[in-house]
């Protein structure tokens, strides 16, 4: 029996580990996702004001450094924003001492050749100002006849994204490994004890491998023998949601079986000690077996005395039935006051002329009013759970005014489009501000005013 329950003890503890390596990998995944949004919001908002300023004639040093600067002060994480002309020189941007050219790097050649390739993601590289190992994020700029003007790049320290990664607890012998979408190591956690000496390692183990070819985007194994230093580890990886990176988080069975293995001991012995209990309260039981005859005339005298304790206890357990059922009917009625105020407040949303719409964090909609189905022409059912922006003509600008309320809490007046079902553009203006449940999740109240 002892030996059936700890290997069920085993199991459970692999079972633990299998759920913490996972609740890890969402960790760090939902952590780094929002670092690239907060770095590609950056990318956009310099593209946006670099490409005003070839409109109007040209890079402007003395108004473009300062605002780059500004966009930097607000993500702390990034080593560097900078901007590099067409001909790869850099030219403006935090940090730029001297003369670099950037033709040879592959996200300027891949931005340069290609307009639509969007947000690109490059291999780690030492950079030429700094002398440290960076991931290079960037997107390209254009000229008004959309001819390549150069590039806005974002460097992050692989420093710096490793120490994202002390957030977490993955005891002394867990790892942390973040991969490009060919699998090349792009930095780990503990780091090497020579920096960049695994940058670009495509090794990985053969489980990882299978898991990999059925495209599953997130998954837990078991290795027997680690690459990294021949120790046996529970992985779960994760694709990060919207970009091409891979997390992967490993615990050592060396960690998570201490605990085990301490435990392990306590129960045997404490079976000892049961053990040992039992025949001692075996041969107390055969005394009181002896003595029992002696003590059956008091028995007798206890019995009148044990009757009369019941009634009375019997009466009492009466008295509090009946103040039970009355809060019982206290209750009921304060709940159906509740249901009755939940009811008011929902035909006071519906009552509503403008629409109103309530959206989580990921810009999925989550609930609407009547007047929204009206304006926009689809049923409620149709419109939960689809992304808020695609009801505008302009799906990145109706993004961007949520994302703001994320940012600075609300917005207000915000100028939209609404497209209704029939494909008739209506204007309005978007106000909205967050709102906060009492077990901590986020979604945002919204209210499209029509304009007359």
């Amino acid at each position: 029996m002892a030996g059936i329950s700890l290997k069920k003890s085993r199991l459970l503890y692999e079972d633990r580990a299998a759920v913490s390596t996972q609740n890890l990998a969402k960790v760090l995944e939902d952590n780094i996702d929002g670092v690239m949004d907060k770095i590609d919001l950056c990318l956009h908002t310099i593209k946006y004001e670099a490409e005003r300023h070839l409109a109007a004639g040209g890079f402007s040093k003395q108004e473009l450094n300062p605002f780059i600067h500004g966009i930097h002060s607000f993500i702390p994480e990034l080593e560097s924003l900078r901007i590099a002309d067409a001909q790869g020189e850099v030219i403006l941007g935090v940090g730029v001492v001297k003369r670099v050219n950037i033709t040879d790097r592959d996200y300027f050649r891949k931005l340069r050749n290609d307009p639509k390739a969007g947000l690109v993601i490059a291999r780690p590289v030492v950079s030429r100002m700094a002398g440290t190992w960076v991931l290079n994020i960037a997107r390209r700029i254009n000229y008004p006849d959309g001819s390549f003007a150069g590039v806005v790049f974002a460097q992050l320290t692989l420093d710096k994204l490793s120490r994202l990664f002390s957030i977490i607890d993955i005891g002394k012998n867990g790892t942390v490994t973040l991969r490009d979408s060919e699998l090349g190591l792009i930095t780990r956690y503990p780091k090497s004890k020579i920096a960049g000496s695994a940058v670009g390692q495509k090794l990985i183990s053969q489980e990882f491998a299978k898991m990999l070819a059925s495209n599953r985007e997130a998954g837990t194994y078991f290795t027997s023998v680690s690459i990294i230093d021949n120790l046996p580890r529970t992985f779960s990886y994760r694709k990060i949601t919207h970009y091409p990176l891979y997390i992967n988080v490993g615990q050592a069975t060396s960690d998570y079986l201490d605990d085990w293995k301490s435990d392990s001991f306590s129960s045997l012995v404490l079976v000892s000690v049961f053990i040992v209990t039992t025949l001692i309260s075996a041969w107390a039981l055969y005394r009181r077996w002896q003595k029992q005859m002696l003590l059956t005339e008091e028995l007798r005298r206890s019995k009148d005395k044990l009757e009369t304790r019941v009634v009375a206890r019997t009466a009492e357990l009466e008295t509090r039935n009946r103040v039970l059922d009355e809060e019982i009917i206290v209750r009921k009625r304060a709940e159906e006051k509740l249901n009755a105020v939940a009811h008011y407040t929902r035909s006071l949303i519906e009552a509503s002329l403008d629409p109103l719409v309530t959206i989580g964090p990921d810009g999925k909609i989550t609930d609407v009013n009547a007047a929204t189905e009206t304006a926009t022409g689809y049923s409620r059912n149709e419109l939960i759970e689809t992304d808020f922006s695609n009801y505008f003509t302009n799906p990145e600008h109706a993004q961007a005014g949520y994302q703001l309320v994320f940012q600075d809490g609300q917005v207000r007046d915000y100028p939209l489009e609404l497209k209704h079902r029939d494909g008739h553009i209506i204007s309005v203006l978007y106000n909205a501000s967050i709102y906060r449940c009492e077990n901590g999740y986020t979604s945002l109240d919204s209210h499209v005013s029509f304009l007359s």
